[in-house]
């Protein structure tokens, strides 16, 4: 199943928006990720199989547009489509994580400011947070 004609470029253009955007982290082939995965991290292998998981769907579908008899043109349109729908959906779910990091860091801080006033209340040290998840690091300065 080869990528053949101006439909590689879309699919080049889908991969790259990728890329640049971040969620791929690096640009690796198949080869080098079969190589080399126990070094890569793992959100990076994710990264690749979605990229090899879009490529095999967009020549699903030129293979489709190509057997029902789709103008060239027209399958270029549709991929444009396609790639539009894909970025959409990612930059919903960007969204959607953004929101949720907001509200994690805002409920934080409204326990930690809970627990200190807890704690003055009842006249005792406050806890001592070590080894906190990532968010609990971001937000708490210094340790309470």
């Amino acid at each position: 199943m080869g990528l053949e004609g101006p439909f590689r470029s879309e699919i080049a253009s889908v991969c790259g928006w990728l890329l640049r955007s971040g969620l791929c982290g690096v640009g690796l082939d198949l080869n080098s990720r079969l190589l080399g995965a126990s070094a890569m991290r793992r959100s990076e292998v994710l990264a690749e199989e979605s990229i090899v998981c879009l490529q095999k769907a967009l020549n699903h579908l030129r293979e489709i547009w190509e057997l029902i008899g789709i103008p060239e043109d027209q399958r270029l349109q549709r991929a444009e489509v396609v790639k539009k729908h894909i970025k959409e959906l990612l930059d919903m779910m960007i969204a959607e994580e953004e929101s949720l990091k907001e509200r994690l860091i805002k409920s934080i801080s409204v326990c930690q400011k809970e627990l200190n006033t807890l704690c003055t209340e009842l006249r005792v040290e406050p806890f001592q947070v070590r080894g906190a998840h990532r968010v609990c690091r971001e937000t708490a300065g210094p340790e309470i």
